[in-house]
């Protein structure tokens, strides 16, 4: 079986794995299995660029806790609630109690007890607690005194019932408010509407606060009810949570924080710190202020891990493997070409891998290593420079302008040349010299390569 993929997916095995990645999953493993279960929450933190193989890292990491025997994991992937309805943080805690239910070990030991029942119990009442909110809200929708509030709504001009929740309300209170003074001309009435909403507002706000604190207290409980005291771990993997909104990320951090910080679990997150810091400033703008963000972060993930950049020759074995699964006839040059021009990020080679195989096969009775070269090195200013690839579309001789630039450093012409240290570099590359070759070739190339624009 081939151990590369055209897929952007994890790793699946340490044999897949050509980056890596699986020593560092290994010295993750010592230390989770090391914590003591009676200690509270270990929050990991796995940072890395987008496509720089978090998701491998802990895929790899995930199957060694689950060789450890009677796992209890966990995988979330973030960014397919992120455009639900139904909030991040909220989504994950379900996710968790749901990962619990369908257990097939924890089942099969708790019936063995004949507790399965308590058990069940337990799991309902922990989303009993985080729906109540949900319910609440609605059902104060339902509940208010409309019929004695209409005719001030209707008198201040206002539509109440296009109002589905009361957080929509509250969303446009002042300006319902000051709709009210504007058009009722009776203060009563308005003062009357604004006090309704405002106590409303207090009893659902102080019920929804004592509903997550028992869910807090709660999962704490199930936890050391039906996994801890086994001498058993849960462990809770949180992918791609830098895809989601910035508000939604440092949501679910910090409902990792409030709600999650239970004895005996561990959480492995994966991020990209940039996106990550900046939804934390963007929600606390005075943390951004006082430089506190990366302090912010430090009161969440006590082992934090960033992935270094893959060093030349994992690289090299790397591409190599995927050329020989999917492009054996590629040539070293053109490998080379490749590794010279991209990003040392396994997203992006694979992306650019895949133009120049779609190309040399739509042109496959050419087998001179310098044609190959030529579209390694279209292919790679393709994806990482795309206006200098725009460029070369409307004029050809703009890939002769900026390989003479690269080579000489003298800017010839009016259009933009590129800046990416590491396409210029791949551009004094000898190898498919764009000036060694006739305009209709170089024509030729380009509508080759854009096919996968």
């Amino acid at each position: 079986m081939t151990t590369v993929s055209f897929h952007d997916t994890p790793v699946a095995s340490p044999g897949q794995d050509h980056l890596g990645r699986d020593a560092i999953a290994r010295a993750l493993h010592t230390v989770v299995s090391r914590n003591p279960v009676a200690d509270a929450a270990l929050v990991v933190g796995v940072f890395g660029a987008w496509g720089a193989g978090k998701s491998s890292l802990m895929a790899l990491l995930r199957r060694r806790v689950e060789a450890d025997g009677k796992p209890h994991v966990l995988w979330f992937e973030a960014w397919r609630y992120a455009r639900q309805d139904e909030e991040l943080w909220r989504a994950l805690l379900l996710a968790l109690v749901e990962a619990l239910r369908e257990d097939t070990g924890l089942r099969t030991a708790i019936e063995a007890e004949g507790k399965l029942k308590e058990f069940e119990q337990d799991l309902d009442t922990l989303v009993s607690r985080l729906y109540r909110s949900v319910e609440l809200t609605v059902r104060s929708h339902l509940s208010m005194n409309w019929k004695a509030l209409l005719p001030v709504a209707a008198r201040a001009g206002l539509h109440v019932s296009g109002f589905g929740l009361l957080g929509e309300m509250l969303t446009a209170g002042k300006d319902l408010l000051d709709s009210a003074e504007k058009k009722s001309g009776e203060g009563e009435d308005a003062k009357a509407l604004a006090d309704a909403i405002q106590k409303k507002a207090e009893t659902e706000y102080r019920e929804q606060i004592t509903a997550l604190e028992q869910f807090q207290r709660e999962i704490r409980r199930v936890v050391r009810t039906w996994i801890t005291s086994r001498g058993e771990r849960l462990t809770v993997f949180v992918d791609d949570l830098d895809r989601c909104t910035p508000e939604a990320a440092v949501g679910a951090l910090e409902a990792i924080k409030l709600f999650l910080d239970i004895p005996g679990a561990v959480f492995i997150l994966g991020l990209h710190r940039t996106a990550i810091e900046a939804g934390v400033k963007a929600r606390y703008p005075a943390l951004a202020d006082a430089g506190e963000v990366g302090r912010y972060l430090d009161k969440i993930i006590q082992i934090p891990v960033t992935l270094p950049e893959p060093d030349e020759a994992r690289l090299d074995r790397f591409v190599k493997a995927w050329a020989d699964s999917f492009a054996p006839a590629m040539p070293a040059t053109s490998r080379r070409i490749v590794l010279t021009g991209a990003d040392p990020n396994p997203r992006m080679l694979r992306r650019i891998l895949s133009s120049y195989l779609l190309s040399s096969l739509m042109h496959g009775d050419r087998a001179d290593e310098s044609w190959h070269d030529s579209l390694a090195k279209l292919a790679v200013i393709q994806t990482k420079a795309p206006a200098q690839f725009a460029a070369a579309e409307r004029d050809v001789g703009h890939l002769e302008r900026i390989e003479s630039f690269a080579t000489t450093g003298k800017d010839d012409g009016p259009t933009p040349k590129p800046d990416d240290p590491r396409v210029l570099a791949m551009l004094k590359i000898p190898n498919g010299r764009f000036t060694s070759r006739p305009r209709s070739e170089l024509e030729e190339l380009v509508r080759l390569t854009k096919v996968l624009g």
